[in-house]
């Protein structure tokens, strides 16, 4: 795998986990009423201490992969490791999440993003990209 080709693939990872992400917010018709009823009744009636839990782990996770993906994109040293702290802690903080209503094609794009996530973070680790991660003195 050549350079460009990580990178486009650290893209696609972003595009498609955004798209995922963000199709039922922004086509809410693909998601039928009774579910977003039923979603919005169990968000009401989650705990408090629930949600704080989520909401830190959430936000160490989404700085954890920020750092990442920018540090994959450049090839910095630390980043494979980091990326693997990343991937353990978004394991750690879907428990604390509780249910959740998605239609089939945003956990399909949600799918193939994890996938995308999981062979970037695994091409990171072996060669002959890990050579790239190398640190470089001078």
């Amino acid at each position: 795998m050549t350079i460009i080709q990580y990178r486009l693939l650290l893209i696609a990872f972003l595009v498609v986990g955004v798209a995922g992400g963000a199709l039922d917010l922004v086509f809410p018709a693909l998601l039928p009423e009774e579910f977003q009823v039923a979603q919005k009744h169990l968000d009401d009636d989650l705990s408090t201490g629930r949600t704080f839990i989520f909401t830190v782990i959430g936000v160490c996770t989404l700085a954890f992969g920020i750092a990442s993906i920018y540090g994959l994109y450049r090839f910095r040293p630390w980043a494979p490791r980091v990326a693997l702290v990343t991937t353990v802690l978004a394991v750690l903080l879907w428990p604390f999440g509780g249910a959740f209503a998605q239609s089939g094609a945003a956990v399909g794009l949600n799918f193939l993003a994890s996938y995308l996530w999981g062979a970037a973070v695994v091409l990171a680790h072996v060669p002959p990209l890990s050579s790239m991660f190398e640190r470089r003195d001078g």
